[in-house]
This record gives C-alpha cells, sequence and structure tokens, in this order.
C-alpha cells in the first residue's frame, strides 16, 4: 500500500507541476479595451442578427473614427477600441 501511494503522490506532483509549466505571466494592461459585438449570425434569428451586425459594425466604425479625430485634435483622452 505505501508503494502505491507513493506512485499516486508523485504522479500528483508532476501534473502540479505540468501545470505550473503551462502557466503564462499575467496580461499587462494596455491601451486599448475589446468590446465584443455578441449577435446571431446562424441559426433562426440570422434574418434579423445578420443587418443588425452589420449596422453595428458600421456604426462601431464610425465612432472609432470620430474618437481617433478627436484624440487627434487633443479634445479628449481615451482608451482605445479594438
Amino acid at each position: 500500500m505505501t508503494y502505491h501511494r507513493l506512485i499516486r503522490s508523485l504522479c500528483g506532483l508532476g501534473m502540479a507541476l505540468l501545470g505550473l509549466i503551462g502557466l503564462k505571466p499575467a496580461a499587462q494592461a494596455q491601451n486599448e479595451q475589446f468590446i465584443p459585438a455578441l449577435v446571431y449570425r446562424t441559426g433562426p434569428y440570422a434574418p434579423n442578427g445578420i443587418p443588425f451586425a452589420d449596422g453595428y459594425a458600421d456604426q462601431t466604425v464610425a465612432d472609432h473614427a470620430a474618437l481617433e479625430q478627436a484624440v487627434a485634435e487633443g479634445r479628449i483622452e481615451a482608451v482605445r477600441n479594438r
């Protein structure tokens, strides 16, 4: 029984070490923010979801352009959206 317990402990320790090796360093703060567009593009809601998604994407591009222009002119300070 002690041999079985030793093998189990070593396997657990090995798996824990492999898990630690796979860890990546914490992400550094960036000067941009990701905002996903959660819309329906497939399935039964697609007939209404696709036009909405296209309009949302166009509006986001227009907002981004206006924001970039305002930042370039020095009117505001902002965090970039991706």
